[in-house]
């Protein structure tokens, strides 16, 4: 249960951050046009940072993603006390 509560934000942000920090370039670029120079390169600072951020969010999903694989192949696939008529039939 743990991990789906880590899961599910770095999802989120996986999936939102790069439209922000689009958001964020594309304002630092219009600042720049408008001859506004420490905007854009203060807007350019906060979207290399959320970048290194994205990177981090997209490497820690993959490894809780990893672990999460690991967990549910080691559970058995059927619960214990069920029966499967097949087996009767193979043998």
């Amino acid at each position: 249960m743990w991990l789906r509560r880590l899961l599910i934000p770095l999802v989120v942000a996986s999936l939102g951050l790069p439209v922000l920090l689009l958001l964020i370039v594309a304002t630092a670029r219009l600042l720049g046009a408008l001859g506004d120079e420490v905007g854009a390169l203060a807007l350019d600072r906060i979207a290399l940072g959320g970048g290194i951020l994205w990177v981090a969010d997209l490497v820690a999903l993959v490894i809780l993603q990893g672990i999460a694989g690991l967990g549910v192949a080691a559970e058995p696939l059927e619960p214990e006390g069920v029966h499967d008529p097949l087996d009767e039939l193979e043998s």
